[in-house]
């Protein structure tokens, strides 16, 4: 019922007028929203109101609104179905003929809180579809453009309308939810009010109380997209749940289970307000190894234990690999075993438990021989194909006893063991060839014979050959048969190019039928096959016939000799003659017609170009050949009218054969109007029916301007000064000015509002309205005064009758008004930098006398001054004024009568430190509309800043994803994303911006390539390791970005990429990056370069940094130490990646040995390389400032002579 929903408006909610108005909520009274029932919201009832539905509305266009009322009118007695397929059908036919949807508007809005919405249209221009009224805006019909001078009232010179009697309105639902749908019950455009007393008319163009009142009907829970049957998954896909009809704003789990009952993710999501529970995906794993069934269920959630007894819903999908042997070749006599299978979809080997054995011809599936031509391929097992169990076969073909040929091994997989295992068979292709056999005997051995069985030539791999060969257009050419070539089976077919057809001929040849309009140059590749097998490629080239003119015609068939170059000839050789284009004119008499040039095509290099049309000569009108232009042009000014076809006659001389005169005719239309009235709008062919662009208005007055209908336009009121004056005084008299370009005589002046006292009246000229008078009453500031002036146009008509316009003031009666009381002066606020002169003049009241003086106010700031008599304000902003500070100047207004009144000048300090034109933000952090930010542009780069101040290299910042690959394959990388960095609070990562181009940058490794445009890089031959490999990015602007993509390249057959090959890596899942040994395990940390402790007791030492050096990305969990001092400790960095030792020792310590541990479990952990502990050492001494081992009173860090004596005690 609505168009596409990139034409759909958010509805602005202003509401009033033009508007549809209602609210949703969840119905509980009627059974399913019976549509019979007048939905009335109760919440007594438990009915709740519904918010975040999006409820759409649309109304046609005035023109289909129009059919649809004749098609009623010429159907009378029609059912409801009859009109709702009518509608269609007139929609889509008037879109067909005007190239317009045949919908006027559609406007859509989210319920809120209380489940209201609103719906605001803009209407289209006129009073409703079937009567345009009297209109000075816009186009009847046409769409009111948004923030236009229009009325919602009718009979109004602006009104607009909404078709309410021809619109759609109804909330968007999803699967499981029902109910009434009030006015709007079926799907077609429909009175808005048709279901009353349910919606009601506000006033004007508008219908409220369209009532949505919704059910839970059903609910449904499915996976999407896959199933167990039709349409399995395969690794990497992604299955979507969708759940409708439950719960709105309950809460649910969904759980995904495998096959054998394991919990593989889980979901936790509230239902929305219409009951969808929002999707819970599940990725297939990529590396799935055998076929696996997921089941989804949904459960009720939202419980401190989940609840799993029962669940609400369930459904399932299959997830299916396929095994396959690739195809093997042997020789006869030859020995050779064949791999175990991969599965296709992702190359995964089936699981380590599965077995294989031999199968029968007979066990084999239709479904896997579908395609087999079993005449040609051998199904079954075979003797010297040995089926191992662990999925390889053993060949050993004997030559005598083994037919060389295609076989078709079938092997027996077995999944598992016991009750869950399963069975599937598949086909191992193998190959049996004679390295010696020449079949067709041809002298190529049928092992290098490509079309073993047809005789042909060694130089073409044994296939059959043909010579090259030419011909001129239109002529056969046979290609010889190579003479080595046998006879050729009948499905030898041959095709060719560039127009070209091929035959094969009995005789091993091979003709070549070359088109007639084939081009001398051109070389026909034919190209013969056998079937999908091309056997050879020859080329035939088309040379050039005998033409002694050079006109393109051959000699043979030229009946037009001496042809000059250049000139285009017919099929006979001849020059063509002159083509007159089409033309038309148009004018009207006594007005110079914009010249018209009439093309002549002289591709047959005529002479001797004339022109003439005595019909339009006979007009006044003149006609020339332009040689410059090769066109005849008409041009002058018309003394006569015209309407008719008229012929244009161009003579010339012909430049081949005879060389003799000739005249060629083109007729086109002419029509030159009258203007009886002047006024440059030519007067109608048909008077009564004028159409656009034709006078509907005659009798226009001389020097009146008209709209292009030639009617005289409407006059308007200008702009009204208020009406200011004081209580018992007269007022000075304010004129109403009209202008009137149409010179409409003006009829009346009326206005509301006026104080008693004051009248209004046409002035003497009749040319403006004028109030005056004597005010008997206070009004007070700005009372609003309509005013309405009455017109009549001279050329007045049925279409353009004359009517109202309005203007609009304001009074003001005071008792004893001041001139401050008369007068409000004000400044607007200024910008300026830090040492600049700003100005500030006062346009707040333009009408402030010339006799009131301004002075600066108090505490105005230095550097400030005012002009006293034109009040302009100038400001010399400090130096030292900062980014974002405001200054303020006052300003004092003396009138004459004594009075005065205040003003103040804001000025707003803002600095552009790069002077790319755009202010530094005053707060970095938050920066605001219109600041600069990306401050600090360089100089050479600051006219390329856009509305953010930012270059686009500023603006972007370019990524790549990792890339993944094997050497020997070629690596590709995804193209690069780009965050905007206008947009911190976003990671928008959107493709490059329009006109970006890209380079590989410097030190680029060699085999690589980059696309210009998009960005994509190409290794062909990418080397083992990880590769930084860098790209320049040229913005458009001619600024420049810098990006790497990082290249991580394994050997094939190392999954984990760590250079050791997978049967070889006995610690499989190493981490990307990680240092490996010889058995493909990451090495273990070390602690190699422990520095020395040292420091005093009692005084916090330096903290000591153990770096732990961690090649194989282990995960290192604790950092231990034997022998520290007492007071130290030890510690992890925030980073992990070093041991801090610290603390303040509490004794003496010399040269002490401390040993250094931590302990680290692999990532790719096995029982053979299970972690454990890494350790370094090294020493710590610790002195003791106070010690004094010699006892002599100084303590040892300050004696500078030890071990000093100690001194005898006397007796």
């Amino acid at each position: 019922m609505f168009p596409a929903e990139n034409t759909w408006k958010q509805s602005s909610r202003k509401g009033g007028v033009g508007d549809v108005t209602g609210q949703v909520w969840y119905e509980e009274r009627q059974s399913k929203g019976n549509s019979e029932a007048v939905p009335t919201f109760s919440a007594g009832f438990g009915e709740v109101k519904v918010p975040g539905v999006k409820v759409v509305g649309a109304y046609v266009q005035d023109e289909v609104a129009r059919r649809f009322d004749q098609w009623k009118k010429d159907n009378k007695n029609y059912k409801r179905d009859e009109f709702k397929a009518a509608q269609r059908e007139i929609m889509k036919a008037y879109e067909a003929e005007t190239g317009k949807s045949a919908i006027a508007e559609t406007v859509y809005d989210t319920t809120d809180a209380e489940g209201k919405y609103n719906l605001q249209f803009q209407g289209l221009w006129g009073n409703s579809y079937s009567a345009k009224g009297i209109m000075n805006a816009g186009t009847w019909g046409e769409l009111v453009p948004e923030g236009a001078n229009a009325s919602w009232a009718k009979a109004n010179l602006r009104s607009r309308h909404v078709n309410t009697e021809y619109m759609y309105v109804a909330p968007e639902l999803p699967n499981g939810v029902g109910g009434s749908l009030n006015n709007f019950r079926d799907n077609m455009y429909q009175d808005g009010l048709n279901w009353t007393p349910n919606a009601t008319t506000g006033s004007i163009s508008n219908v409220e109380n369209v009532n949505f009142a919704l059910r839970i009907e059903g609910r449904d829970f499915h996976i999407e997209t896959y199933d167990q049957t039709t349409n399995p998954a395969k690794p990497g896909d992604t299955a979507p749940t969708k759940a409708t009809g439950f719960v709105p704003n309950n809460t649910y789990d969904i759980v995904w289970t495998d096959g054998d009952g394991n919990e593989v993710k889980t979901c936790t999501t509230q239902a929305s307000n219409l009951g969808v529970v929002e999707s819970c995906d599940f990725t297939v794993p990529a590396n799935l190894a055998k076929d696996e069934i997921y089941i989804a269920s949904i459960y009720p959630g939202g419980f401190d234990k989940p609840v799993r007894d029962r669940a609400m819903a369930k459904d399932s999908f299959a997830a299916k690999v396929t095994p396959e042997y690739k195809t093997t070749t042997i020789d006869l006599d030859g020995t050779a075993t064949v791999a175990t299978p991969n599965n296709k979809e992702n190359n995964t080997t089936p699981p380590a438990d599965t077995t294989y054995s031999a199968a029968a011809a007979g066990d084999v599936p239709a479904s896997l021989l579908e395609g087999v031509d079993q005449s040609k391929v051998t199904v079954g097992a075979q003797a010297w194909a040995k089926v191992n169990s662990d999925g390889t076969i053993s060949l050993n073909p004997k030559k005598g006893s083994v037919t060389p040929g295609s076989y078709l091994i079938p092997v027996k997989m077995t999944y598992g063991s016991g009750k869950d295992a399963y069975e599937r068979i598949i086909l191992a292709p193998v190959t049996v060839q004679d390295a010696n056999a020449d079949s067709d005997g041809d002298g190529v051995p049928d092992a290098a014979d490509k079309c073993a069985g047809v005789a042909g030539s060694s130089a073409n791999s044994g296939c059959p050959a043909w010579d090259d060969g030419s011909g001129t257009p239109g002529t056969d050419v046979t290609l010889p048969k190579d003479a080595k070539n046998g006879a050729l089976p009948d499905s030898v077919k041959c095709s060719a190019d560039n127009g070209a057809t091929c035959s094969v001929e009995k005789d091993g040849s091979v003709k070549v039928s070359v088109p007639s309009a084939a081009t001398p140059g051109t070389e026909i590749t034919v190209t013969v096959k056998d079937g999908d097998k091309t056997l050879d490629t020859s080329k035939v080239t088309v040379i050039k016939p005998a033409d002694d003119d050079g006109d393109g015609v051959a000699d043979a068939a030229d009946k037009c000799a001496g042809t000059p170059a250049g000139a285009k000839v017919d099929a006979d050789g001849c020059a063509v003659v002159p083509v007159v284009g089409d033309f038309a004119v148009k004018g009207m008499v006594g007005k110079a017609i914009s010249p018209v040039s009439v093309k002549v095509t002289n591709d047959g290099k005529a002479s001797d170009l004339s022109c003439s049309a005595d019909e339009l000569t006979a007009v006044g009108l003149t006609v020339k050949f332009d040689a410059a232009s090769s066109a005849c042009v008409i041009s002058g000014t018309p003394t006569k009218s015209i309407d008719k076809q008229v012929d244009l006659t161009v003579g010339f001389k012909r430049a081949d054969g005879a060389k003799d005169a000739g005249t060629v005719k083109k007729s086109g239309s002419v029509f030159v109007a009258k203007d009886d009235d002047g006024d440059g709008v030519a007067d109608p062919k048909d008077p009564g029916n004028p159409v656009a662009g034709e006078d509907k208005c005659p009798g226009t007055p001389k020097g009146a301007k008209v709209d292009n209908d030639g009617c005289s336009v409407l006059p308007t009121v200008g702009k009204i000064n208020p009406i200011v004056g004081e209580k018992d005084t007269p007022i000075t008299s304010v004129t109403v000015p009209v202008d009137n370009p149409g010179k409409s005589k003006l009829t009346a002046c009326k206005a509301e509002g006026l104080p008693a006292g004051l009248t209004i009246a046409l002035n003497k000229e009749g040319t403006a309205c004028v109030i005056s008078g004597t005010s008997t009453e206070i009004v007070d500031p700005g009372k609003d005064v309509n005013v309405t002036v009455s017109f009549e146009p001279a050329d007045k008509s049925a279409d353009h009758p004359g009517g109202d316009i309005q203007g609009k003031t304001s009074v003001t009666i005071k008792d004893n008004l001041t001139d401050a009381d008369r007068y409000n002066p004000a400044y607007p606020a200024v910008t300026g930098k830090p040492g600049e002169s700003v100005k500030a003049s006062q346009t707040g009241d333009k009408n402030v006398p010339n006799t009131a003086r301004y002075v600066l106010g108090d505490n105005a700031p230095q550097g400030a001054s005012v002009d006293d008599k034109t009040g302009q304000v100038t400001l010399n902003i400090p130096d030292t004024a900062k980014n974002g500070e405001e200054i303020t100047v006052p300003v004092k207004v003396n009138y004459a009568d004594n009075s005065a009144d205040n003003a103040t000048v804001t000025v707003k300090v803002r600095t552009d430190k790069d002077g790319d034109g755009k202010p530094d933000p005053v707060d970095p952090e938050n920066p605001q509309a219109g600041d600069d930010l990306c401050p600090g542009t360089p100089a050479a780069d600051k006219d390329k800043v856009d509305e953010f101040g930012c270059t686009l290299a500023d603006r972007w910042n370019p990524s790549y994803a990792d890339v993944n690959g094997q050497v020997g394959k070629p690596a590709v990388s995804a193209a690069p994303l780009f965050d905007e960095v206008t947009t911190k609070d976003k990671d928008e990562k959107t493709a490059a911006p329009a006109g970006t181009k890209f380079a590989l940058g410097k030190d680029a490794p060699a085999g690589v390539s980059i696309d210009a445009k998009t960005g994509i890089i190409t290794w062909d031959k990418p080397a083992q390791g990880n590769t930084e490999i860098p790209v320049k990015v040229t913005y458009k602007d001619g600024t420049t970005d810098k990006v790497t993509a990082k290249f991580k390249i394994a050997l094939p057959g190392d999954d984990d990429g760590d250079g050791v090959a997978d049967d070889k890596d006995k610690c499989a899942g190493t981490p990307q990056d990680a240092k490996v040994d010889k058995n493909g395990c990451s090495v273990a940390p070390s602690l190699p370069d422990a520095p020395k402790i040292t420091g005093e007791k009692g005084k916090a030492i330096d903290p000591v940094d153990v770096p732990v050096k961690n090649p194989g990305k282990t995960k290192v969990t604790a950092c231990q130490a034997t022998g520290l001092p007492a007071g130290l400790t030890i510690e992890w960095n925030e980073g992990k990646q070093a041991c801090v030792i610290s603390g303040t020792p509490t004794e003496e310590v010399t040269d002490g040995k401390v040993t250094i541990t931590v302990d680290y479990t692999p990532q790719d952990k096995t029982d053979q390389h299970p972690g454990g502990k890494a350790s370094g050492e090294t020493t710590v001494t610790i002195t003791d400032p106070a010690k004094d081992g010699d006892g002599d009173g100084v303590a040892d860090k300050q004696d500078k002579c030890a071990n000093t004596p100690k001194r005898r005690r006397s007796r």
